[in-house]
């Protein structure tokens, strides 16, 4: 960029239109300007700090620094900070820098349990060798401090012992915690990937637990046999806003028909669009949201959603109803809605793979599979595209 476009972006405080439509980002310049506020209180953060502290995935990160760096705000060195100049068109905003508020002990979570280890430690080993995430139904690992924490925040609502209680989905084996932490009267998980069903129903039989699983597909109407059922429902559905209305509404045909009935729903960070599109659909289901949690799941691997998602708690009234009645046959996950191709390298040996195929769909099945020419488990994202006639 030619130092006259800079000054005169820099003079009448244009910067972060320019470099939020150079990215096309749907947050608009607010999102560039809060970004540039945390770079110039958190000099020397890494890509992956920034996209989690900004709720934004990390390739949209990256091609933001990308333009920074060419208007010379941060250093062509490598260093994720606000140059000189990025440090004054902050200052001249009236930013000062001031130290992290958050609470150290609870990270920001606001209670914690006084046999939060001891938990933790036991949840560690009844979750070894969970399932791997299957991508093309949009699961992604939770990790288990985040499947704890759940289950500590039902607990602190009250939303356990002696509930019967409905998962809409459950790869993150928060069903489990839950029995760690509390005592539920029943549990029911729906999924429609068995070897989640089968992890769930091994743990459960060694430890007792009270839960029963069924394999569902939400697409189907919720079985008669579990309609008006339960006290509390948990899910964390696909991030589209379809897939999210179609398991929310599965869930609320599964509530008793009383007011003050809870639900737990994880729902990763979108474009204010569409977040404004999820709250209404909320609302538009006769439902309170009672309280919002941004940043409270963190997942494992899941870049896209800058790894973490929000809570929402949500509750019941008497006119509560689901939006989606009968069979439901539109796509609704993230492939089905958005193909893509990734082209992944064997590290060990160069090979390329071009996912998905008819014999291997995800990189998780590659990796167990592994590399047919080296036998390799490691390998790199070298591209990623839109199918062809799509």
């Amino acid at each position: 960029m030619d130092n006259v476009k800079k000054r005169f972006l820099e003079e009448f405080g244009l910067v972060e239109e320019y470099i939020s439509h150079k990215t096309n980002l749907k947050e608009g310049p607010e999102a560039v300007r809060k970004l540039l506020i945390y770079l110039y209180r958190n000099p020397g953060s890494t890509t992956y700090e920034v996209s989690q502290e900004m709720e934004l995935p990390v390739p949209l990160v990256s091609a933001i620094r990308k333009e920074l760096k060419k208007i010379n705000f941060i250093p062509k060195n490598g260093s994720f900070m606000l140059s000189e100049d990025g440090a004054n068109y902050i200052e001249k905003m009236g930013v000062k820098k001031k130290g992290v508020c958050t609470c150290e002990i609870c990270d920001g979570f606001g209670y914690i349990s006084e046999n939060y280890d001891d938990y933790l430690s036991e949840l560690e080993k009844l979750l070894i060798d969970t399932p791997k995430p299957n991508t093309m139904i949009d699961q992604s690992r939770a990790t288990v401090e985040t499947t704890l924490e759940r289950a500590l925040l039902m607990d602190y609502n009250l939303d356990i012992d002696g509930k019967k209680i409905l998962f809409m989905g459950d790869d993150d084996m928060t069903s489990l915690s839950i029995n760690l932490v509390g005592n539920p009267l029943e549990v029911y998980v729906l999924d429609i990937d068995k070897r989640v069903l089968d992890f769930i129903d091994n743990v459960s039989k060694k430890k007792n637990f009270p839960i029963k699983t069924v394999e569902y597909d939400v697409r189907s109407e919720l079985p008669d046999f579990l309609k008006e059922k339960f006290d509390v429902f948990v899910t964390d559905p696909p991030y589209t806003i379809n897939g999210a209305k179609v398991f929310i509404s599965r869930c609320v045909d599964g509530m008793k028909k009383e007011v003050g009935k809870r639900g737990y729903i994880s729902f990763g960070k979108k474009p204010p669009s569409e977040i404004l599109e999820f709250e209404k659909n909320i609302i538009s289901m006769n439902m309170i949201i009672d309280d919002i949690y941004h940043k409270f799941n963190k997942y494992e691997g899941a870049s896209i959603l800058a790894n973490q998602s929000t809570m929402y708690v949500v509750s019941t009234t008497k006119s509560t109803r689901p939006l989606i009645k009968g069979p439901y046959t539109e796509p609704f996950y993230t492939f089905e809605l958005s193909p893509k191709i990734r082209v992944y390298k064997c590290v060990s040996c160069s090979t390329e793979y071009s996912l998905p195929q008819e014999e291997i769909k995800t990189i998780e099945e590659l990796k167990s599979i592994g590399c047919k020419r080296c036998g390799g488990d490691k390998f790199k994202l070298k591209k990623r595209g839109k199918i062809k006639g799509e």
